[in-house]
């Protein structure tokens, strides 16, 4: 369905952006979850990581 392709695009996006957060700045996990979109951080630990 479009509307799945549509969420797992944006949660990709969120993903680099927590991923690039992590690396360059001082911030920490949560702030960085919650900066990237995500209102829930046990959602955000359910991601499985992909390797780039």
């Amino acid at each position: 369905m479009v509307a799945d392709l549509i969420a797992d695009y944006i949660n990709e996006l969120r993903m680099k952006k927590a991923a690039m957060l992590l690396e360059n700045s001082n911030m920490n996990v949560s702030d960085i979850i919650f900066q990237v979109g995500y209102e829930n951080e046990s959602y955000f630990y359910s991601k499985p990581v992909q390797a780039p």
